[in-house]
């Protein structure tokens, strides 16, 4: 159908041409003849070119309009296929920090072979029966975090101290001042509590004043003690068996560890 439009269009086109064409030579071939007849034929030929000029111009619009028209809208073609995926995403920010755990609970005592304990302090010393007061001790508390010795077999408890000793009378007494000092072990659970007696080990050492103002004096004890597995305090007591100055321990070191031994 539409290459029988395009022939139709170009068909009107060139008659409108021909006639045009044929119109033209008319309106050439008139002057001559008109010559001829001059008196009798002069107004027609003129009036028929007109016309035909008039006509010619109608036939090429008609031509154009054919040449400009254009067909009606065709069918709607079928759904493409389908586009490809697209491409990823960009990473997503980080994420708030977390919240803190919560507080661990509190650690065991590990496993302490060996201990020591230093006290400055006055510690005054009377005229008493065995075993008198404490002047040093191993453990200075109890709880998680206690000083004390660890045993984790059959062995020896080897302990070491010395205590600085004077006199504090502001007159001569002129009698020597006795000092009698002990070391002593007792049994503690995980958290260094005494469970048991403080028992004396080792020898009980002496020292003698002069009686003399502001009389010093020192004093070295040297001990063991054969333990089973457990938990083990160590302290050292201090006593005036005799003599009337007043007498204080002013300094005490303690130094005591766990051995082991040789079974038969």
């Amino acid at each position: 159908m539409l290459k029988g439009i395009r022939r139709s269009r170009f068909g009107v086109a060139i008659l409108a041409v021909l006639i045009c064409g044929g119109l033209s030579a008319t309106a050439v071939a008139l002057p001559a003849a008109a010559q001829q007849h001059k008196a009798v034929a002069a107004a027609t030929p003129l009036k028929t070119a007109k016309t035909a000029l008039r006509t010619a111009r109608s036939a090429k619009r008609l031509a154009r309009r054919a040449l400009n028209a254009t067909g009606s809208a065709g069918p709607q073609g079928t759904q493409g296929t389908q586009g490809t995926t697209g491409t990823s995403g960009t990473n997503g920010t980080n994420g708030t920090n977390g919240t803190n755990g919560t507080n661990g609970t509190n650690g065991t005592n590990a496993s302490v072979p060996s201990q020591s304990a230093s006290v400055i302090q006055d510690v005054s010393l009377a005229v008493e029966g065995f075993p008198g007061k404490k002047v040093v001790d191993l453990e200075s508390s109890t709880g998680p975090g206690a000083v004390f010795l660890i045993a984790k077999q059959r062995g020896r408890i080897i302990s070491n101290a010395t205590i600085q000793l004077q006199e504090t009378n502001s007159t001569d007494l002129m009698t020597d001042q006795l000092v009698e000092c002990t070391q002593f072990a007792a049994p503690t659970d995980a958290n260094g509590n005494v469970t048991g007696q403080f028992e004396p080990f080792g020898r009980s050492t002496n020292a003698t004043l002069s009686g003399r103002p502001l009389s010093v004096g020192q004093l070295v004890l040297t001990g063991g003690k054969f333990v089973e597995a457990g938990n083990y305090d160590v302290a050292v007591f201090c006593r005036q068996p005799s003599g009337t100055a007043p007498i204080k321990a002013t300094q005490a070191d303690l130094t005591a560890q766990v051995a082991g031994i040789s079974e038969p």
